[in-house]
């Protein structure tokens, strides 16, 4: 597919007619009956799962969330730039933008000028935790239903090829679906079209569809428009910090980009400098950073409490809350280790929580862990043993043959050694690692920490990708270790642990309480 001709006239409304054709040729293959049912399905069993009987509607809490969020986006080919990604791997670049720390994926699904896909996006919803925007060129209600059917868990809407009557309906049965609507305005006199039909969420393109430039202006300008109480988006044309200081001062909640990060050889990267001087992590709440509107996910530092063995520790987890918690599966040389099948018992002692379960690996043999990820005991798995790139590459292969293996994230642990020139050459390694996420440790379950100052601001040797930090952390030193080391996530064990009554260490249900609540404290600072 070519670039398109800007001279050329509205690409828009081109893109609009040819979206009409292809719509009509889908009701011949599914009519919107069928379609309307299998959306209606899908948000049923959501309600049926749901703890409150309500939709969760991820896609605005993640955006609702405290400091700028990140929609990243997913697309192979734009009318204005032709094709940008001749090797496109969807699923990977999702996988990429959320270990990054994105708040939620776009993901292209329009077929002629974004050569996108349905599938592109069945895939990578598989893929991720974190919500997916379908990105489309909505023109009937047949599209709503299809977005909901093909697992997004938000829809684009745009005000310029809908009339009001099509847009309150579209807001409304979207809603009923328990999607998101994102409606797209760009004049000035679209954006109470946006509010009249009910948006939540109202974004505003910088880019001219007619010229392809864009003026940052326009969302300055709007956004007072807006109000506070919906989430505002900026969309297009973001590639600089610049860029996200200059819209994060105007007030602007979320920003959508697309070619900036597509280009990028290391999206990680790419994203950390996006967001600001702690590059690649999630940044906490700064006296300047957007106040949280209503019930939202924690906006900082995640906590994982690891090692959990008995009953009694899975009740002390769901009392604490953490966002994850870790079972050490058949390594008995752990004090904490627990057999393959109690794994499996005390995962699904969890499931429902909202809180990741995570089973800690050591050099396992990958069918095992295959099989606790199918038996949807775990949602992550970490490796803490001496697996090497290979080994992560052959894991995630086998995951990615099922739909619950795809969604399975792989965090794999690095010793940084206290000697400066071996731990330079740990967090090397740790940034190349083909792994959704890595771990800073001290080492394999020793409860002692490491030079912190390695993973400070500035210092040449803290990775560019986001980290969970382990090792000697406790509820006492937790807050200084995030003031210093800004890290994605903090995984505790030994240090929420007292003497049990044969001596041997046990989870202490109060530290894990004190635990959660200093590192929710360290994330408001």
């Amino acid at each position: 597919m070519p670039a398109e001709d800007p001279k050329a006239g509205n690409i828009l409304e081109k893109i609009a007619a040819r979206t009409r054709e292809r719509v009509e040729a889908e009701k011949r293959e599914v009519p919107l009956a069928e379609m309307a049912c299998r959306a209606r399905a899908v948000a049923t069993a959501e309600l049926a799962a749901s703890p409150t009987g309500e939709f969760a509607f991820p896609f605005e809490a993640a955006l609702r969330a405290e400091g700028m969020s990140f929609i990243c986006e997913v697309k192979k080919a734009s009318p204005s730039k032709g094709l940008i990604s001749p090797e496109f791997d969807p699923m990977a670049i999702a996988r990429e933008y959320e270990a990054a720390g994105a708040a939620a994926v776009s993901c292209l699904t329009e077929p002629f000028w974004f050569q996108g896909a349905d599938d592109y996006l069945t895939a990578i919803a598989d893929a991720v935790s974190i919500p997916v925007l379908r990105k489309d060129f909505v023109v009937d209600e047949y599209m709503v239903y299809q977005a909901r059917a093909i697992g997004a868990s938000a829809v684009l809407l745009i005000c310029s090829i809908l009339n009001d009557e099509q847009l309150t309906a579209y807001v409304s049965l979207a809603h009923d679906l328990g999607l998101t609507a994102l409606v797209e305005a760009y004049e000035p006199e679209e954006v109470p079209r946006a509010i009249a039909a009910g948006a939540r969420v109202v974004g505003v393109n910088n880019r001219d569809l007619c010229t392809f430039q864009v003026d940052f202006g326009r969302s300055i300008d709007l956004r007072p428009m807006v109000g506070e109480g919906r989430v505002f988006v900026s969309e297009s044309g973001v590639e600089t910090r610049d860029d996200v200081a200059r819209l994060e001062a105007a007030g602007v909640d979320a920003v959508l980009i697309g070619e900036t990060l597509m280009r990028a050889a290391d999206k990680r990267a790419m994203l950390g400098d996006l967001r600001g001087p702690a590059k690649g992590t999630v940044p906490s709440a700064g006296a300047n950073a957007k106040p949280a509107k209503g019930t939202v996910p924690f906006a900082g530092p995640r906590v994982k409490l690891c090692g959990m063995c008995r009953d009694e520790d899975v009740d002390a987890v769901l009392a604490a809350a953490p966002d994850y918690c870790g079972f050490v599966v058949d390594f008995p040389k752990s004090c904490r280790s627990v057999t393959p099948e109690r794994a499996i018992e005390l995962g699904r002692a969890l499931a429902g929580s909202g809180i990741a379960r995570v089973g800690v690996f050591v050099d396992a043999d990958p069918e095992t862990i295959e099989l606790l990820v199918l038996a949807e005991a775990i949602d992550a798995v970490q490796l803490h043993g001496h697996e090497d790139a290979a080994y992560v590459r052959d894991l995630r292969e086998l995951l990615d043959t099922t739909p619950l293996g795809r969604k399975a994230r792989i965090i794999q642990a690095f010793r940084v050694t206290c000697a400066a020139d071996h731990a330079a050459a740990d967090l090397a390694a740790a940034e190349k690692s083909p792994a959704d996420l890595v771990l800073l440790d001290n080492g394999q379950g020793t409860g002692e920490a490491f030079d912190w100052s390695l993973l400070a601001d500035g210092a040449p040797t803290r990775p560019a990708r986001p980290f969970m930090l382990a090792g000697g952390l406790t509820p006492q030193n937790v807050a200084e270790a995030i003031a210093v080391t800004h890290p994605y996530a903090v995984d505790m064990s030994s240090g929420i642990e007292s003497a049990g009554a044969a001596g041997a260490p046990q989870k202490d249900p109060q530290k894990m309480i004190d635990a959660v609540a200093a590192v929710r404290a360290a994330g408001k600072e």
